[in-house]
């Protein structure tokens, strides 16, 4: 509980630490016994969506400049129910005192306490991510761990080389020069010996460069953490001045516990110049009677948009809660109070950059040429879509693949396949003319893997 102007604030989280949903709602009085109020606003901390997500189950507190701020439970959950990180936000009161936590573009770079005189307005610098679904190429993959991993924009995915060897690399296309001003390496454990990385008197650090290129011939040193001594799980680097690359590429030095080199993702920041955002146009929301929590958004999508920010609150001056979303113009919302009156505004924005655009080519290694791409699928795009959508795929091999598209209830709607296909990265144009509006499972085998993903038809 904290106080503020003379109000009591009590925090309570749910649903659990492992949710993505997990955050904070409020009670408030005038006193600290009560009576206690339910804020019909909450959840004041939130972020269901993103790299990372989660926000309950945290700490409200005020810098040496008196400004709000909150420490929160973020969630993994792969390995363990209670595999988490912690994550650092800018609050605020409004004058009606309603709290609010800003978690917009929280996976982005933020200022640190201390730079912006009220940075619950806005935190944010402003640098796009430039590395989501990028092409990306690496030295070794591990079945099941491709390099789409580790440019998906999931902490709970990852890619994996096959050892932890120095020299061991990924690499990746940003499709075009780009301005790049900041770099979040976020390692994964992968084969990692437990008894090598617990304890107070252990090796635990990564050690790594990252190289930059115009060409994928000529390559410039741009970050050297060879000699690090430090645990960087979430290594973020802010360059003093831009770096223009269109080519990025990390090799490892030495990875902890006997572990083999991973990544969550390589994040790359920048294009403040290019960048845009603005609001979308032509939102409906479909609120659910049934229980009056749910609603679905939908909106016309913004041409070359790489995705949108939807905000909500009880106020048309008061959206202080957001999904995030990419490759999507409808989002479920399922965390609405009943019986409260709710406002929606929807934002997109775009990096400068696009996604799955050009070839990549020439990038190599000291030892030699590096080994083709592991098996990955991807988020299909648009999505929804109607008629069209491409589905993005990579393989490690010359493989057999082999795609099926089944309905909810089972029923297959959709077949390819197509022998012989080489090593890289592909795209299917699927053409679905005629399917009705729904939810459907696509699903693709090249030779003996498989994976599966969600899309939406939507007319």
């Amino acid at each position: 509980m904290i106080k503020n102007n003379g109000k009591y604030y009590l925090h309570y989280a749910a649903p659990g630490t492992e949710w993505k949903t997990y955050a904070d709602g409020i009670y408030t009085a005038d006193a600290p016994l009560g009576p206690f109020t339910y804020a019909e606003y909450s959840p004041f901390s939130f972020k269901p969506t993103g790299f990372i997500s989660g926000a309950g189950h945290g700490c409200t507190f005020r810098d040496k400049a008196g400004n709000w701020w909150r420490i929160v439970t973020m969630t993994i959950s792969v390995k363990h129910m209670f595999e988490r990180r912690l994550g650092l936000f800018p609050v605020g009161f409004d004058a009606d005192g309603h709290i609010r936590t800003n978690t917009e573009f929280a996976d982005y770079p933020q200022y640190l306490p201390g730079v912006k005189a009220d940075p619950v307005i806005d935190n944010f610098t402003g640098w796009m991510l430039l590395s989501r679904y990028k092409q990306a190429r690496a030295s070794s993959i591990i079945e099941d761990h491709g390099t789409l991993y580790a440019v998906d924009e999931d902490v709970r995915t990852y890619w994996s080389a096959a050892t932890g060897d120095s020299g061991e690399w990924l690499a990746m296309d940003l499709g075009k020069a780009c301005d790049i001003h900041a770099i979040q390496v976020n390692f994964a454990e992968n084969g990692t010996n437990p008894r090598k990385v617990r304890g107070r008197e252990v090796v635990l650090y990564q050690q790594y460069f990252i190289e930059t290129s115009l060409d994928s011939l000529v390559w410039t040193l741009l970050v050297d953490k060879s000699a690090n001594m430090k645990d960087v799980p979430h290594d973020y680097i802010e360059l003093a001045q831009p770096a223009q690359a269109r080519y990025v590429r990390i090799v490892n030095v030495f990875s902890p516990g006997e572990g083999k080199f991973a990544l969550r993702d390589l994040r790359i920041f920048g294009n403040l110049d290019e960048a845009y955002r603005s609001i979308a146009a032509n939102m409906n929301q479909v609120r659910n009677p049934a229980n009056g929590r749910d609603a679905t958004i939908v909106w016309d999508p913004v041409p070359g948009a790489d995705g949108y920010v939807v905000r909500y609150g009880i106020h048309p001056f008061k959206l202080y809660n957001n999904y995030m979303v990419y490759d999507t113009n409808i989002v479920d919302v399922h965390s609405l109070n009943k019986d409260v009156t709710y406002v929606f505004e929807v934002e997109s924005f775009d990096s400068g950059t696009e996604y799955y655009r050009g070839s990549y080519t020439g990038v190599g290694d000291r030892r030699g040429a590096g080994s083709p791409e592991g098996f990955g699928l991807g988020q299909n795009y648009p999505n929804p879509f109607n008629p069209q959508t491409r589905i993005p795929y990579e393989l490690r091999g010359v493989q057999d693949v082999h795609l099926d598209v089944f309905s909810l209830n089972g029923r297959k709607v959709f077949t390819y396949s197509e022998d012989a296909k080489p090593a890289g990265s592909h795209e299917i144009l699927l053409s679905v003319e005629g399917l009705p509006n729904g939810i459907y499972v696509y699903r693709l085998q090249a030779g003996e893997s498989t994976q599966q993903r969600k899309m939406v038809v939507l007319k």
